[in-house]
């Protein structure tokens, strides 16, 4: 099973005209997801593992290559997680 992820709910975001930026509690770098990245957002209002989130975003973006998106999201949840955005809660479901 693969570890799964959820949002830190310490986390603060904004959205802007579409565009969403994340701070960590109590301040410090401001992150900017774009199209991908606000997918997987969204996506981490609940526990799901990577393989999940690559499927979806691979479903919703089929214009953006598969193998572009798996490494996207690997690098975007390695980002979010060193950033403490997001947390490693336990084996996913999918």
């Amino acid at each position: 099973m693969q570890a799964a992820y959820r949002r830190n709910p310490t986390t603060h975001m904004s959205e802007v005209e579409g565009d969403i930026f994340l701070v960590p509690d109590g301040g410090g770098e401001i992150f900017y997801l774009g199209d991908v990245g606000a997918g997987v957002w969204r996506l981490l209002d609940q526990e799901r593992d990577a393989s999940a989130l690559r499927e979806i975003l691979i479903d919703a973006f089929p214009y953006i290559p598969a193998e572009q998106i798996a490494k996207d999201v690997d690098q975007l949840l390695a980002d979010l997680i060193a950033a403490e955005l997001i947390s490693v809660v336990g084996s996913g479901d999918g």
